[in-house]
């Protein structure tokens, strides 16, 4: 009888058993398909963005270096009351509806261009900012920011001396400069002296291409007295003031 109960409870629990059916194992598998594609979509997402923000990082960086370099030069111009020895020139390019500013100026830099026997250039130098085209250059889209240095004073201050590339990726390169009322896009300091400030407005790429970022610097400048132009003043006879 004993026997009999313990197969009874025995063949109960048996009874009791059994496997997952077709509808359980369906709905499982779209639930684990579900929870898949979510994560799925949630990674592509974070290394998109991930890959985005790296490209915007790339060109800002790009935009930035360009513009403290320029920034820095300002900043160091030289200051004298003999324009002979102190210059500022702005030319007001473009290229294919971008800016392509050029400049020049006299700046003081520790800095040494090249040896000359024992000693290295260094002190006062003639420096030119210029932005050359090269898309494609190293895959890479965009342009090459050039700067120009010579020593002065020489008989040539808008040629010689050593030229080399300072940023890659250049989109474009607008320089300004402030006359006390408005921001002048050209300027030659041998006409009008120096401007009150220069405003450098960068912009450039990322490595694709597909990332557009600016930078701007202004450098306020101390305006030595503006070089001495006779007029003649008919008014007065012919005299010159």
């Amino acid at each position: 009888m004993v026997r009999g109960l313990l197969n009874q409870r025995g063949g109960g629990r048996g009874s009791r058993r059994r496997g997952f059916t077709l509808v359980e194992l369906i709905v499982a598998g779209v639930i684990i398909a579900g929870v898949s594609a979510a994560v799925a979509t949630s990674l592509s997402m974070a290394l998109r963005a991930q890959r985005m923000s790296q490209t915007r990082q790339e060109a800002l960086l790009r935009a930035d270096a360009a513009a403290v370099r320029i920034a820095q030069d300002v900043k160091n111009i030289v200051r004298d009351g003999d324009w002979f020895f102190a210059r500022l020139a702005i030319a007001d390019r473009s290229e294919d509806g971008l800016s392509r500013d050029e400049m020049l100026m006299f700046s003081r830099s520790v800095e040494s261009v090249r040896p000359i026997g024992d000693r290295p250039e260094g002190g006062e130098f003639e420096v030119q900012y210029r932005v050359v085209d090269a898309a494609g250059r190293r895959g890479r889209a965009g342009a090459v920011l050039y700067r120009r240095v010579d020593p002065v004073p020489d008989r040539v201050p808008d040629g010689g001396g050593i030229v080399f590339p300072v940023v890659e990726g250049i989109r474009s390169l607008s320089i300004e400069a402030f006359d006390g009322s408005g921001w002048q896009p050209s300027w030659e300091s041998d006409v009008g002296g120096y401007p009150y400030a220069v405003r450098i407005t960068v912009s450039a790429v990322s490595d694709d291409g597909s990332v557009v970022e600016f930078a701007r610097r202004t450098v306020a400048i101390h305006r030595p007295p503006v070089p001495y132009v006779p007029v003649l003043d008919s008014l007065a006879g012919g005299v010159l003031r």
